[in-house]
């Protein structure tokens, strides 16, 4: 009998160790939505803890021609932090330098 399974999707999203708790625990909970949106976008994220109060959301595009990094407050009382990195994302599937289509 064979088998057949779907293509698998790429590592589209890069968490590495961060120095906050909080923050990794929310980033790892949401990295399967975030992958779900990115599986036909042109671009990989890494989300990189800067310090304290700032975290560095980049997205490198998969030609690694061009790169684009935003800087994100961690701890604003307006906005949740995943609702920022979300909108951070966004912003990048839509810029036309980022998401370059092969």
């Amino acid at each position: 009998m064979l088998k057949i399974f779907g293509p698998k999707v790429a590592n589209r999203v890069r968490i590495p160790e961060l120095n906050t708790g909080k923050y990794t625990e929310q980033l790892y909970q949401a990295k399967g939505v975030m992958e779900n949106y990115l599986k036909d976008k042109h671009f990989k994220v890494n989300i990189a803890d800067m310090d304290d109060k700032l975290m560095l959301v980049e997205a490198i595009a998969d030609s690694e021609k061009d790169i684009s990094a935003i800087f994100i407050r961690k701890n604003d009382e307006e906005t949740p932090f995943l609702r920022k990195i979300y909108k951070t994302i966004e912003y990048f599937a839509k810029d036309p330098d980022i998401n370059i289509k092969k």
